[in-house]
């Protein structure tokens, strides 16, 4: 019995099998949509992560000089989800362009 899946892991696994790219970023995009609040989702456009460093694209000036002062927290919180998500990569450090 241990080795049951939910239709969710298992279409987890199949897409990451496919294309593992596009899977990673999904999962970042549903993580940062869980953890920030809507004015930041709002604010937010590409996002891409490379060697552990995620690059996030804020449009408002105001929202990314206060994310700039809560990054390590944002990080803790993203790795966090994640994980729990089955995302496959550590995030090291955070970049708003």
């Amino acid at each position: 019995m241990d080795d049951i899946k939910t239709i969710g892991s298992v279409i987890l696994d199949f897409y990451r099998a496919q294309n593992p790219s596009k899977a990673r970023k999904a999962l970042l995009k549903t993580a940062w949509r869980e953890i920030m609040p809507h004015a930041v989702i709002n604010s937010t456009g590409f996002m891409s992560l490379k060697n552990g460093c995620l690059i996030v694209q804020i449009d408002s000036p105001s929202v990314r000089h206060e994310l700039q002062s809560m990054k390590s927290l944002i990080v803790q919180k993203l790795n966090d989800k994640i994980s729990s998500l089955g995302a496959f990569d550590k995030i090291d450090n955070l970049v708003f362009s």
